[in-house]
């Protein structure tokens, strides 16, 4: 009789958008982290805009332009895009216009990056007033645009005003996770109409962020009490990254909640 062969089961092709290191970027870094989990399942192609990614994480690095070619031959399962508010995303969003797919929506507020798109990456066909007008409509577009142009409204100061400028991805991804759950809702309260899969995953830490030291010691290193709460932000320390709005909660929070408390901005200062 015959014996029965087993074979293994094709795993399932997915293309791959984001920033990679060495792009200082912590969404390089987060890719960095769940590729090797997610190459168990998935069979991956790595598209990078104009660097040297680290060959370490990977061998199979494309540049983006070759992403039209190679779809001619490669028939993915899935696209996936990791979006964030800088200049490293600018090539995924024109991407993600001509080729739906899932979006990880890091930030929510994407000002910065448009506003990237206009003032250095004309060739991608996006300006600040098209998205606004897209997200808002043309009469508030051109009020907000004005407000802009006079200096009434800086750009830092888009997202306290509510003023997100991210309908886009909703209306172009089949689905948006965000790694907020205060953004997830806000998207499904305003965006459900444009896009019924907009979920939320928490970002989890990586398994090599615990250390051998023992906590006190580094709280003794720092001068900070054994018994006081310590909060953290990690990442470029702008005030893009909302922390006169941080430190602002974080005095509530003291005076209402725990006197003892610390804030530590964890990371380097950008101009």
């Amino acid at each position: 009789s015959l014996s029965r062969v087993k074979t293994a089961k094709p795993k399932t092709q997915v293309a791959f958008f984001s920033p990679f290191r060495p792009a200082a970027s912590g969404i390089s870094d987060y890719s960095g982290d769940i590729l090797p989990f997610l190459a168990q399942y998935f069979d991956i192609d790595l598209y990078h805009d104009q660097y040297i990614p680290d060959a370490r994480l990977s061998n199979k690095f494309f540049p983006c332009t070759e992403f039209e070619e190679r779809i001619k031959v490669q028939d993915y399962d899935a696209i996936i895009y990791q979006m964030g508010n800088s200049h490293f995303h600018c090539y995924m969003y024109s991407h993600l216009m001509k080729y739906a797919g899932i979006t990880i929506l890091h930030d929510y507020h994407m000002g910065d990056m448009i506003h990237e798109m206009t003032s250095h990456r004309p060739e991608l066909g996006f300006t600040l007033l098209s998205e606004l007008e897209h997200s808002y409509g043309r009469e508030r577009a051109i009020e907000i645009i004005t407000m802009f142009q006079t200096g009434k409204l800086h750009l830092a100061d888009f997202s306290s005003a509510g003023i997100h400028i991210n309908r886009r991805i909703f209306t172009r991804s089949l689905g948006v996770a965000l790694k907020s759950q205060w953004a997830c809702n806000d998207a499904i309260k305003k965006f459900s109409r444009d896009n019924d899969c907009i979920f939320y995953t928490p970002t989890l830490a990586p398994q090599d962020f615990y250390t051998d030291t023992k906590t006190s010691q580094v709280r003794q290193k720092l001068n900070i009490p054994d018994d006081s709460l310590l909060i953290c932000a990690f990442g470029f320390i702008h005030p893009h990254k909302r922390v006169l709005e941080s430190l602002q909660a974080f005095h509530k929070y003291t005076i209402e909640k725990n006197h003892s408390a610390c804030f530590i901005f964890v990371g380097e200062g950008i101009s």
